[in-house]
């Protein structure tokens, strides 16, 4: 893939004197922020990418799967209720001598407290891991010997064995939100995912929660080398069962003005996204929640750096690859009514983070070759313009 210049010489020639010095900060007045939110300020995020509507129409059958997630969770809350067993109530329990190692099926309360998991490393210090309460109503948990559990007043679990109900909810090959053994309840292999919790969606691997780009409302996981994976609004299909992914129609003026462009999500290059030349477009607004809103969006006309406008670009859909080796990002400035713009590329290398800049009239624009094909794409508070031919 490349960047692509569009300058003319003239110009190029007196810019470049310019950025001689400046280098080292921010670029021709350009803001640029962090996308991980590092040292930024209360008012990261303060803008969003959701648009309920947009979603409908990139997704066929969103609506249907909302409503069968929501009967799923209805079912899990009834067995769980009718079974009988002994739950352990809220309490400190050692396992291993006050409870049974194993896997437990925890049954969350409305305290809202999390269930606290520790263990005594070799000087005897107790060492914390804490279950967030950002499970789902019944869910798995595995407890190993030695480890120590605070159960919050009002939750409750117990042993799961053949005889109990399950947290899991699959229909169709399409895996709702619910807690699931991997390798019996879902296999391995790499998922897609659908945000149907107005950017609140995660994802928990064994007790890690994995929180997919904040503003990106589908992405690729790859599942491997766990036991448990836990899915919070989401919906989650097997990448080779996924439905197709349509580009919308811009309801925005300017450039891309009644074009059918590519809005937020993560896409695999060659499949959700052709080959081919795109421009790059900000597209910062407050998020829009429900069906009954009428009109588009609205794209701001200057932001804050701390709303990062850009895209991810990575090899792998592997959680841990994804956050520690992106491949680069690709980041717009918040100059959006200036006619010259400018992008900052961060790359990972051997000996740290690597910076540089490239200038443009106009939007910048990003080309995809054959050779990029399968590399995912994140695009986040911007959408991507097919280029016309």
């Amino acid at each position: 893939m490349k960047i692509m210049k569009t300058m003319c010489r003239k110009s190029m020639i007196a810019i470049s004197l310019f950025v001689f010095f400046n280098l080292a900060g921010c670029t021709i007045g350009a803001k640029f922020s962090s996308p991980t939110g590092d040292g930024v300020s209360d008012d990261y995020e303060a803008f969003h990418s959701f648009d309920i509507r947009e979603l409908e129409e990139q997704i066929p059958g969103y609506w249907s799967y909302v409503e069968q997630n929501e009967e799923e969770q209805k079912r899990m809350i009834r067995e769980a209720e009718v079974w009988d067993t002994d739950w352990i109530t809220g309490g400190t329990y050692l396992v291993g001598q006050d409870i049974a190692e194993g896997l437990y099926l925890v049954w969350k309360g409305s305290s809202g407290e999390d269930i606290w998991i520790g263990r005594q490393d070799e000087s005897g210090e107790m060492w914390e891991d804490l279950y967030w309460d950002r499970y789902t109503e019944v869910s798995y948990l595995y407890l190993a010997e030695g480890e120590h559990v605070r159960l919050p007043h009002d939750d409750k679990m117990a042993l799961a064995d053949s005889g109990s109900p399950s947290p899991a909810a699959e229909k169709n090959r399409v895996y709702y939100e619910g807690s699931y053994r991997v390798g019996e309840d879902i296999p391995e292999g790499e998922y897609f995912a659908v945000d149907i919790g107005n950017q609140g969606g995660s994802l928990m691997v064994d007790r890690v929660w994995y929180l997919p780009f904040p503003n990106t409302r589908f992405v690729y996981f790859t599942l491997s080398n766990t036991k448990i994976l836990t899915i919070k609004n989401y919906i989650v299909f097997p990448a080779d069962h996924k439905p197709q992914i349509s580009p919308i129609r811009y309801q925005g003026i300017g450039e891309g003005e009644g074009s059918f462009v590519y809005p937020n999500g993560m896409y695999k290059i060659g499949e959700d996204l052709p080959v081919g030349t795109y421009k790059i477009k900000n597209e910062v607004y407050h998020g829009v929640y429900d069906l009954s809103y009428e009109g588009y969006h609205g794209n701001v006309s200057s932001y804050d750096p701390e709303n990062w406008c850009g895209l991810e670009i990575h090899s792998s859909a592997d959680p841990d690859r994804i956050k520690t080796s992106l491949d680069r990002t690709i980041e717009l400035d918040n100059r959006v009514n200036e006619a010259l713009r400018s992008v900052r590329i961060r790359k990972n290398t051997f000996d740290g983070l690597e910076f540089s800049y490239k200038y443009f009239w106009g939007l910048p624009t990003i080309t995809f070759t054959e050779r990029d094909i399968g590399t995912y794409v994140s695009v986040e508070r911007c959408i991507l313009i097919p280029e016309e031919i």
